[in-house]
């Protein structure tokens, strides 16, 4: 899948991406941000910042394409 290969160079080291977030790279269903505590964590210093960040700006693309 390539954005989840993006994701992953984005944040500069191979890291582990959980299942829950490859289903929603998959089929983003109507969630928000906030329900996911996207914003929260992407927030919070540590290795997975970057990432974090990335999945974010992906997770707003696939809301903002839902709401189209």
């Amino acid at each position: 899948m390539a954005s989840l290969s993006a994701a992953r160079r984005g944040a500069g080291a191979d890291l582990f991406i959980n299942a829950r977030t490859d289903v929603f790279l998959q089929n983003p269903p109507v969630w928000t941000l906030k329900s996911l505590g996207v914003a929260r964590i992407s927030q919070a210093p540590g290795p997975y910042q970057a990432a974090m960040a990335a999945l974010t700006e992906l997770a707003r693309t696939f809301l903002i394409e839902e709401d189209a």
